[in-house]
């Protein structure tokens, strides 16, 4: 095997791929990840991966920020993302783990879930600006004679069905306020 000499010049080691210093310079100095295994080993609580599992599924596979889908042919291309992270005292609990995107999880940082939602709204404001007020994309969308939107709202979750039709009857009752007032 060939020997190599270590970047501090004074070690030898067997020359290794990959490797720059010898064994003893690389005790001393542990790899950086090493910092974030000892906060999840010492922060509070843990999960398994069936629990991770169950998350990804809530998430129906896609990235709790931005909604992309997490899989590439079959494969989990996803990170584990701490809503609160360790480094800012949150849990290892599985309520404090969502499933993301590489992108969203490395772009959110060390941030909290309010702080990186903030940031995102700002970022959608900046590329949407708010449109002309009696535009169509502030209209109701929903139109309840069409028998398509029907079938649509038909096969939403119980719970938006309620929200659409409490908005809708909202929307309904307002030119009847204007009239009133």
């Amino acid at each position: 095997m060939d020997s190599a000499t270590c970047i501090c010049g004074t070690h030898f080691f067997p020359g290794i791929r990959g490797h720059q210093k010898c064994k003893k310079c690389r005790e001393g100095h542990p790899p950086k990840r090493l910092g974030r295994i000892m906060r999840e080993f010492k922060a509070e609580g843990h999960h398994s991966n069936s629990e991770f599992w169950k998350v990804i599924g809530q998430q129906h596979g896609c990235c709790f920020w931005c909604g992309e889908y997490l899989f590439a042919k079959k494969e989990f291309i996803g990170t584990r993302d701490h809503l609160i992270p360790l480094v800012r005292g949150g849990s290892d609990w599985i309520e404090n783990i969502v499933a993301a995107c590489r992108s969203c999880n490395s772009s959110k940082g060390t941030m909290t879930a309010e702080e990186y939602r903030a940031v995102l709204e700002e970022r959608a404001r900046e590329r949407n600006p708010k449109p002309p007020q009696g535009s169509a994309t502030t209209k109701n969308v929903f139109d309840l004679e069409n028998p398509s939107h029907v079938e649509i709202i038909a096969a939403m979750p119980a719970q938006l069905r309620l929200a659409f039709a409490k908005l809708s009857a909202s929307k309904a009752m307002e030119p009847e306020r204007k009239a009133i007032a």
